[in-house]
């Protein structure tokens, strides 16, 4: 047997088909596959507005409620700037006991 008898001609724009000389199978394999997009992942926790009124908690046992500010977006995390009280001020992170407040 030459290697022409072997070998079967594709066509232009069809799927490319592999035969295995032993078996005899052919095998379908597509010549592109689709790329999926990434899902976006849903933000995790409660989002923060500018206006919005929180119950903070410091460490020292202090329990405020407070008004956001601003809204600090880092690598290390979200930052919430606070104020409280007639001139207070705080930047806090999240995981300090930010909750918000029921109305």
């Amino acid at each position: 047997m030459t290697s022409q008898t072997l070998r079967q001609r594709q066509p232009e724009n069809g799927p490319q088909t592999n035969q295995s000389r032993s078996e005899g199978v052919s095998v379908q394999v597509p010549r592109h596959i689709p790329r999926v997009p990434a899902r976006k992942k849903p933000p995790e926790g409660p989002q923060f507005h500018v206006g919005d009124r929180v119950t903070v908690s410091f460490s020292g046992g202090r329990i405020v409620d407070a008004t956001v500010t601003a809204v600090v977006k880092r690598t290390a995390g979200i930052r919430l700037q606070v104020s409280y009280g007639r001139d207070e001020t705080a930047l806090v992170y999240l995981w300090q006991g930010v909750r918000p407040v029921d109305s």
